[in-house]
């Protein structure tokens, strides 16, 4: 079950949090977050999340790397939601 969803500065749905691990819409593995920080699974910086479900990027970051991360596979949307 998703534990967060979140959406776009711009106020586009993105996608949902299970665990450490953010899925879009779809259930396609983004990447997972280090504190409020989330990384792609090339280990790339995607961004953070900022005011309670928001996902920003801040470009000055972009440059920051973590390992790569496995994918993992998610359930889809509707199944995650129960919608």
């Amino acid at each position: 079950m998703a534990d967060k969803h979140y959406w776009t500065w711009g106020g586009k749905y993105f996608g949902y949090r299970v665990g450490d691990d953010l899925f879009t819409l779809r259930g396609r593995h983004a990447g997972r977050f280090y504190g409020d920080e989330v990384y792609g699974v090339d280990g790339q910086s995607l961004g953070e999340e900022k005011n309670d479900r928001r996902l920003i990027t801040d470009k000055s970051k972009r440059a920051r790397k973590k390992g790569i991360i496995a994918r993992r596979r998610s359930a889809s949307y509707e199944l995650v939601t129960g919608s």
